[in-house]
């Protein structure tokens, strides 16, 4: 397996190369990385400069020549920015890849191509995390249950006291607008108690704009 490989792999000038997509097995679990490179194979992308992050490789899922294939990356980064493992800009020498791609770690199966991916591997993986983090912090999770459970009791405190006040300035601010009153009363009672019906329409959006991307890959592919 090559440790060093010589090539321009950072000097993007162009957006020609490969699209890929492997799924990792580290110590912290499993993930799923999208990436670009112009080198060979994505065992060499993860060696590259003599990185040994290509003994995380578990299975390649996807390696398509493209002629845009930098763009492709960058859009299903964009379109999936909320799903990362660790972040935009994370770098955590803690954490797996850190300097060679730890930003486009995903924790599920997000272009769904894993036929072997669960629910279970996910939780799993969560877990792992999670536990990483409070070893680093040098909490154990009852410590982290119980500042869960209080910061949670303050919330709803903050939330009892003033979303009242922020109800009537929101709809004030509408009206002036010209909203709908009604949408948005609806829209605030949803954020003050979850999100949940945001979370699904942002789901729905995301869901719509990755088909579009990995149509145009599904048709490379049978090409």
């Amino acid at each position: 397996m090559p440790r060093t490989c010589y090539d321009s792999e950072f000097c993007r000038s162009g957006a020609n190369g490969k699209l890929y997509y492997v799924r990792l097995k580290t110590d912290c679990g499993i993930f799923y990385k999208i990436g670009f490179t112009t080198l060979e194979s994505v065992e060499a992308r993860m060696s590259y400069g003599g990185s040994e992050d290509w003994k995380y490789i578990d299975k390649v899922l996807l390696f398509l020549n493209l002629s845009d294939a930098f763009n492709i990356e960058q859009s299903l980064h964009s379109c999936l920015d909320s799903k990362k493992a660790f972040g935009r800009f994370s770098a955590s020498k803690d954490f797996p890849l850190c300097k060679n791609g730890q930003s486009e770690l995903y924790i599920e199966d997000v272009l769904t191509l894993d036929s072997e991916y669960s629910e279970q591997q996910k939780q799993e993986t969560l877990y792992k995390i999670k536990d990483k983090r409070l070893s680093i912090l040098g909490k154990t999770h009852e410590q982290e249950r119980r500042e869960a459970m209080i910061q949670n009791i303050v919330f709803c405190i903050l939330i009892l006291l003033f979303a009242p006040i922020g109800f009537v300035i929101r709809m004030i601010f509408s009206k002036l607008e010209g909203a709908d009153l009604k949408e948005e009363a609806a829209d605030f009672f949803d954020r003050i108690t979850g999100g949940k019906k945001l979370a699904a329409r942002e789901a729905s959006q995301l869901k719509v704009n990755l088909e579009e991307i990995m149509s145009r890959i599904r048709t490379e592919l049978n090409n």
